[in-house]
């Protein structure tokens, strides 16, 4: 590495005498260094179990109680258990024969909002539509337009496609207008996105990503080039039937990383129906791979190079019939993500174990029995921890029936089923999601009325009620030595029912912090509570309500802490430090004259690196890594 020197200094011991190991040494005055990155936690995904010490926190915590960290990403809340029975709550009497039903923050209001397709809305013009549905403050729902020109719309989904950082919608058209048509890239069955140009749902452009696609059922997102943006993949059910179409799962290349140029990539011709494809990382290798439900048969794609280039076709099984359904997740909790589901024509549901964790040995266990399965979803229903399923079915020629499926042991070894509603006109579908913005998971659930008996609804059920409290504690944080934790912040989202308080403690030996202490509130100092220059510390939450209905909802915790060399607290390392640590050097162990504005500690609280009760050169090499950015 080349060093430019702008300036030398020259450092001197006590009686003024020069210090030569010192003085050959030369420090390039940079740009002022800033403070110290702050400490911060807003993912606690990866579940408890790290007592740590760890740098930084990243997605782990020790340990929790009645606290629910897994349902919805980002966010802390209450455990919940199941009601005596669910509560149905409408969105629409009639949302226009809904073949599926998704959920995203459309208009960026912090409240989910519901996303909706009608294959036909007036077939003497070959329309279609893709509503979405805002809630509204009193607790309402209405209808706004995506699209009101996609015919044949079939399979509706969420995600940020072009990274602008709102919610898009992906969509898939079973069919089109005329097969036979050259240009039939519009109006055949296809799989496009609708930009959300305003970021508040106000105005939408539809670009399509695949045409000649009839019989196009299902979408999925994800990076599968490795390349940083969003690609999709498809799953088509008529083989060989339109044009020249004749793949049943593709994936399509976002080539400009903005979603206007795609170009698309067979993995399977003539294999039988495609239904659903998930994308995933299945073999944990850090690429994503996909699943593929096709007709009888679930298997998966090893995305081998990590950018696209080849695919690997294996089976996890071949044992089912007829209309195939899935859903991924890690449901034995051993790291690994297993695979559930099952067939139209199967008696049962099932799930595959990830015997290796590599996608290269699967081992099939029983859930319950679920003949005439239409779909099914996995998530954790009352925040313990483990993954349950929802699964809608079909009972009859014009009947349909939702239930959630619970993991009662955790590791997928026994399920219990539970009844959401029998009440469904044919052939409904479901997902998880937050309708209310409560902090737990319900069902939202479309009916697409097969029968024709015009029920054609939207609605969700909420599920389950609060447990009355419940704690969380996180790992320990080494900050290392002389840290100077000024203050701790937090967001928390509360009402008059539910309470939360954030608890700290430190010390400079990880197996004994002490007590804890409780902060007044959000941005106190850190000197009320714990000894600033401690090494170590631990956060606490502690959640109450009143209320089954309401938990306090937290979502961030920040720690901020002094710029170790920021000897004068002004936000930067500059000249001026430089100068205050020169007479640290010179005077071990004394306040610098005139004294900077230091705590009682003096040359400690800014110099002490490596947290040995002295400034000396151990610190030197510190402070020169921090001055110069390096």
């Amino acid at each position: 590495m080349v060093v430019t020197v702008k300036e030398s200094i020259t450092f001197t011991r006590q009686r003024g005498k020069p210090m030569p190991w010192i003085a050959l040494l030369a420090l390039t005055c940079v740009a002022p260094v800033g403070a110290q990155a702050p400490h911060v936690q807003t993912d606690w995904s990866g579940g408890a179990g790290t007592q740590g010490p760890v740098q930084p926190w990243g997605n782990r915590f020790q340990a929790s109680d009645d606290v629910a960290w897994r349902p919805l990403a980002g966010q802390i809340a209450l455990r919940s258990t199941p009601r005596p029975a669910p509560l149905q709550n409408v969105i629409a009497g009639d949302a226009g024969h809904p073949k599926s039903v998704a959920v995203g923050d459309i208009d960026g209001d912090g409240v989910n909002d519901i996303v909706s397709p009608q294959p036909v809305t007036d077939i003497s013009n070959d329309l279609g539509a893709v509503y979405w549905w805002r809630r509204q403050a009193n607790g309402t729902w209405a209808q706004q337009v995506v699209d009101g020109d996609f015919y044949g719309a079939w399979y509706v989904d969420t995600t940020d496609l072009d990274g602008d950082g709102d919610v898009d919608v992906i969509a898939s058209a079973y069919f089109g207008i005329d097969p036979d048509d050259p240009d039939g890239l519009g109006i055949n069955g296809r799989f496009a996105w609708f930009e959300n140009l305003a970021g508040d749902g106000s105005s939408w452009e539809q670009h399509v990503v695949g045409g000649f696609f009839h019989g196009a059922r299902y979408i999925d997102a994800g990076d599968l080039d490795g390349d940083g943006d969003i690609d999709l993949a498809g799953a088509s059910e008529l083989t060989g039937g339109v044009g020249e179409q004749d793949a049943d799962i593709a994936w399509f290349e976002n080539l400009d990383g903005e979603g206007d140029t795609w170009a698309a990539h067979e993995l399977e011709t003539h294999a039988g129906s495609g239904w659903e494809v998930h994308i995933a990382d299945i073999d944990s290798d850090g690429a994503l791979d996909i699943v593929s439900c096709e007709d009888g048969r679930v298997a998966w794609f090893d995305n081998a190079n990590g950018d696209g280039s080849l695919w690997l076709k294996r089976t996890v099984s071949a044992n089912l019939n007829s209309l195939t359904y899935a859903d991924i997740g890690d449901v034995d909790n051993d790291g690994d993500l297993d695979i559930i589901g099952g067939s139209y024509q199967t008696a049962q549901i099932g799930w595959w174990e990830n015997t290796a964790g590599t996608g290269s040995v699967w081992f099939p266990r029983y859930v319950v029995d679920g003949s005439f399965g239409l779909a099914i979803e996995l998530g954790d229903v009352e925040g313990d921890g483990d993954l349950d399923a929802l699964f809608t079915k079909q009972t009859g020629g014009s009947s349909g029936a939702v239930y959630w499926i619970e993991n009662t042991t955790g590791d997928g070894g026994i399920w219990s089923p539970r009844l959401i509603s029998l009440g469904f006109q044919s052939r409904p579908r479901a997902t998880f999601a937050d309708a209310n913005t409560d902090g737990r998971l319900d069902a939202v659930c479309s009916d697409e009325d097969f029968a024709g008996n015009d029920a054609r609804q939207l609605c969700w059920f909420d599920l389950t009620q609060y447990v009355p409290n419940g704690d969380l504690i996180s790992s320990v944080l080494d900050a290392g030595g002389s840290p100077g934790w000024e203050t701790i912040e937090w967001e928390v989202a509360e009402n008059a029912d539910t309470n939360l308080a954030v608890q700290v403690r430190a010390s400079n030996n990880p197996s004994n912090l002490g007590p804890f202490m409780t902060a007044d509130s959000s941005g106190q100092n850190l000197a009320d509570l714990v000894d600033v220059e401690a090494r170590y510390l631990q956060y606490r939450l502690l959640l109450d309500t009143t209320d089954v209905d309401s938990s306090p909802v937290f979502k961030e915790l920040t720690l901020e802490t002094r710029a170790n060399g920021d000897a004068d607290d002004d936000g930067d390392v500059d000249t001026t430090d430089f100068a205050r640590f020169n007479d640290c050097m010179a005077n071990p162990g004394e306040t610098p004259d005139p004294p900077p504005p230091m705590t009682s500690d003096g040359c400690l609280d800014g110099f002490d690196f490596d947290n040995d009760a002295d400034v000396d050169f151990h610190d030197y090499a510190s402070f020169s890594l921090v001055f110069t950015g390096a």
